[in-house]
């Protein structure tokens, strides 16, 4: 569902917190407390205004497009529209503007209009001077030229002659640090995992661990940042990036693995951040199935049948990958003993996989022709009896054979 069908009161940094999911209303509170994240860590952190820059001088967009255009560069998505759009990702609507935000006019009973009398406009804004906003935009001009200007602006006069429009501020709030900047890798994340229909909208947690919407350090693991969301289909849940142990990745930690981090804050401190999604795996005691989630030193575990969440170590994690089915179809593999030291591996493909890895004894061997699935394992220990495959597979030593979609997913261990 869109974040913001219904809106309520946001109190922190002038936003009216239009941001509202599913029928569930989040307040943000006044936070005097800041969590201050610096340019110490490995995260890339882009201004909007500042990259909107880059561009003056140069053509090529409307002045729409030229808004997606930079919001694209900076590791976010921005539909087609002039409302909702910013509202699915993760944008949302302020009464007090700050560098990077967007100004929007528009009829708010139309979400598209072309018509030249009524013609919308879209701006980065870029600070005050004098009576007049500066923005970076494209195209304002008559006759049209698709230009980037960066000029003073006045979008109530520009408005004043269109009947039953407004002007609109929206500021991406996913991946905002303290400084106003975004995080490529928290929008990567988020657009990556379903961006609004999933995650949802930015929260506030006055709680530990505090967060005041914006992307704050996890307590005690400064290399750890987080941001907390709730309204989209995964309920209350977070993205968390290691910037040590997963440089150039973020993650979505949610349901009970999220639940148990939550009230259990130092285990991060043993852990690190994540450096893999979710995942199910089958537990090697009792065979029951397992939510996990690896972490930068072990894994975060949920049993689905005691239903309890815990803490493991990566050398006696006791439990291996379960199966999970591909995009609707099955990866069918077939092996052939050629001698007692060499194994030839071959299947039928998955739809939408982009490439096939093979591990042994947790050691990557290599990759299956994405076509043909035809791999050869040799090296083998010598066996009396021919090897086999099933799961967990019987192989000497083991083999791990992984599927990847083009999200980069392992989406059939076997």
């Amino acid at each position: 569902m869109p974040c913001g069908k219904k809106r309520e009161m946001m109190n922190f940094d002038n936003l009216k917190g239009r941001c509202v999911m599913k029928n569930k209303q989040i307040v943000f509170f006044v936070c005097v407390i800041m969590m201050c994240i610096g340019q110490a860590f490995a995260q890339t952190n882009i201004n909007i205004a500042d990259k909107a820059k880059t561009y003056v001088g140069q053509y090529g967009w409307s002045c729409k497009e030229f808004v997606q255009f930079v919001i694209g560069q900076i590791g976010g998505t921005l539909g087609a529209g002039y409302h909702d759009c910013y509202l699915d990702a993760g944008f949302t609507e302020v009464s007090v503007l700050q560098s990077g935000d967007i100004i929007q006019t528009s009829n708010p009973t139309i979400n598209y209009e072309w018509d030249d009398y009524y013609i919308y406009h879209s701006a980065v804004y870029a600070g005050i001077s004098g009576s007049y906003y500066e923005v970076v935009d494209s195209n304002y001009s008559d006759p049209q030229d698709f230009k980037v200007r960066d000029h003073n602006w006045d979008p109530y006069a520009y408005v004043s002659t269109k009947p039953n429009h407004q002007v609109y501020f929206y500021r991406l709030m996913v991946g905002r640090n303290q400084d106003g900047s975004n995080c490529k890798e928290f929008l990567c994340c988020y657009h990556t995992n379903g961006d609004n229909i999933k995650i949802g909208c930015t929260v506030a947690n006055l709680e530990v661990p505090f967060t005041d919407g914006r992307v704050s350090v996890w307590p005690n693991v400064s290399n750890c940042l987080f941001q907390m969301f709730s309204g989209g289909t995964l309920g209350e849940c977070a993205i968390l990036y290691d910037t040590v142990n997963s440089p150039n990745q973020a993650f979505v930690v949610h349901n009970q693995l999220w639940y148990f981090i939550k009230a259990n804050t130092s285990v991060l401190g043993y852990l690190g951040g994540p450096v893999d999604q979710e995942r199910y795996a089958t537990d090697d005691y009792n065979g029951h199935q397992l939510a996990v989630q690896k972490m930068a030193n072990g894994y975060l575990v949920y049993d689905t049948v005691y239903g309890y969440s815990d803490a493991r170590g990566t050398l006696s994690a006791g439990f291996h990958y379960a199966t999970i089915p591909g995009n609707g179809t099955s990866l069918n593999l077939y092996a052939t003993a050629q001698s007692p030291t060499t194994v030839y591996l071959s299947g039928s493909a998955v739809t939408g996989t982009s490439y096939y890895r093979v591990y042994q004894d947790n050691q990557y061997l290599g990759t299956l022709n994405p076509a043909t699935l035809d791999f050869t394992v040799s090296n083998l220990a010598p066996s009396s009896t021919p090897p086999t495959i099933s799961w967990p597979l019987t192989l000497y030593p083991k083999h791990y054979i992984f599927t990847d979609d083009n999200y980069y997913n392992i989406i059939l261990p076997t």
